[in-house]
């Protein structure tokens, strides 16, 4: 039998010495070690090569099996193997939850159960977690029960080492335990926080401290970017640049702190030129071919223009294109026959975001930020107080122009 074809069998080198090129097949020894069982070599096609002694006698007989097709088995056995073991060990958490906590696994929770477990259930070779900790942890589940039914938002791994690390501690101790982490955070989170890799404060961002990351990562981004406009102005000033207002909306966007700080200063020395503001948006308008009028009544132009506002004049442009774009048809008109600039808000929002993005050209982001806004349902825009529309319309120019 063959089950590979002659191009994969020509791939697969038998050494990486330049004296065996060209030969794809190995020895039956060499089968065995790939966990291939004698029963599947048999069934494969093989080159067997005798060696003969000058009397005409058969000396020994080596049996050749093309290496693509041997590979192929060994790597199904080790599948096989791992499926074996993780199987084996899914058994041992039953038995151990069953004669732990008298429980079967169905009966707890999913989410909770592969907190319990880890990566037990992996292969033997990758895993950390040893049956033992399982065991503790299965022994506490009840308890993590009731925290989290106590408590809808605390964290499953938090509960169990909670439980673990404190044996007799209930829901009043949890509370405590969980006011007084709180505490230490909000005095002592900027310390804490220099300690912590960028990929470990990222991972905190979906919990409830983000607001503290936040602050950090805003208070140290401004303090490098203030570094770097020390080397131009002096330190008075670069403050006073990056605490400034309109610089906000630059220094949360980008993360080059670099480019940022050549670009704060460009606009901090010319905020104040409004004619070198309205050229630049001409300019821009006219090197993109844009039929539109630069009037200081439009409230995008008017914030450029006026420097409350430090951003690209190709971004402001796009801005107000987008409200006078000819996509917006009946469809997107109240049944007053008065225009609904709800969609319009959710539409500078949604390119807001393409645009941070910096994936897709500038009037792809218009398109789309249209397209997505046309299809809004009804009665989200219905609701402007709930979740929903608020995160729809949460972007800087739709802040802006909501007002």
């Amino acid at each position: 039998m063959t089950i590979c074809c002659m191009a994969c069998c020509r791939k697969y080198k038998a050494s990486f010495s330049d004296r065996y090129a060209g030969l794809h097949r190995v020895t039956q020894d060499y089968a065995l070690k790939y966990l291939c069982s004698h029963r599947a070599l048999d069934q494969l096609a093989s080159l067997d090569l005798s060696t003969w002694n000058i009397q005409g006698l058969r000396l020994s007989m080596v049996r050749l099996y093309l290496g693509a097709e041997v590979q192929f088995l060994g790597q199904r056995g080790d599948r096989r193997q791992q499926k074996r073991s993780i199987r084996n060990r899914k058994m041992d958490v039953a038995n151990v939850c069953a004669f732990s906590c008298n429980r079967r696994l169905t009966d707890i929770d999913p989410i909770l159960l592969s907190f319990a477990a880890g990566d037990y259930v992996l292969e033997a070779g990758l895993s950390m977690m040893s049956i033992e900790k399982v065991e503790e942890r299965l022994h506490v589940v009840h308890r993590v029960e009731e925290i989290r039914r106590a408590c809808p938002l605390a964290h499953p791994g938090a509960s169990f080492d909670f439980c673990l690390s404190f044996p007799e501690g209930g829901l009043a101790e949890f509370f405590d335990h969980k006011e007084k982490i709180q505490k230490v955070f909000q005095h002592e989170g900027d310390r804490i926080m220099c300690f912590l890799t960028k990929a470990e404060r990222k991972v905190l961002l979906h919990t409830p401290l983000s607001d503290v990351v936040h602050k950090f990562e805003a208070r140290h981004q401004k303090s490098i970017i203030c570094s770097h406009l020390s080397k131009w102005v002096s330190e008075e000033t670069a403050s006073n640049i990056v605490n400034h207002p309109a610089c906000q909306l630059r220094i949360q966007r980008e993360d080059d702190e670099s480019a940022t700080a050549m670009k704060l200063l460009k606009f901090w020395n010319e905020k104040d030129d409004c004619e070198a503001r309205e050229l630049d948006l001409r300019q821009t308008i006219s090197s993109a071919g844009y039929g539109i009028y630069v009037s200081p009544k439009k409230k995008a132009f008017q914030l450029y223009i006026q420097g409350d506002v430090d951003c690209d004049a190709e971004e402001v442009v796009c801005i107000e294109k987008l409200l006078q774009s000819t996509s917006w048809n009946w469809y997107d008109f109240g049944w007053k026959g008065q225009f609904d600039y709800r969609r319009q808000l959710c539409a500078l929002t949604k390119f807001e975001e393409l645009w941070t993005e910096s994936q897709m050209t500038s009037e792809e982001c218009v398109k789309e930020a249209i397209s997505r806004a046309r299809y809004l349902h009804v009665s989200v825009l219905d609701e402007t107080e709930s979740w929903d529309y608020k995160q729809l319309t949460k972007g800087f120019w739709g802040r802006q122009l909501s007002q």
